[in-house]
């Protein structure tokens, strides 16, 4: 399992990071300053990126079910 998505969001921020990019084999990445930072070790599985987005919409007090109705 990777981290949680509130790590990766400190992270990402300790970084000055503009955005996150979560991809199923491979490590989260921010970009700051132009680069691509891996601030993950492990690369993010399917499932774990499932748990991440679950996070995501619960930060933002989103209901899931739009991501699967209207591809959020």
């Amino acid at each position: 399992m990777v981290e949680t998505l509130d790590d990766i969001l400190r992270k990402a921020l300790e970084y000055h990071g503009s955005d996150v990019f979560v991809v199923p084999g491979s490590q989260i990445m921010t970009k700051a300053s132009g680069k691509m930072i891996p601030i993950t070790e492990e690369k993010a599985l399917p499932n774990d990126i499932s748990i991440l987005v679950d996070r995501a919409y619960e930060l933002a007090r989103r209901d899931r079910e739009t991501l699967h109705i209207e591809g959020d």
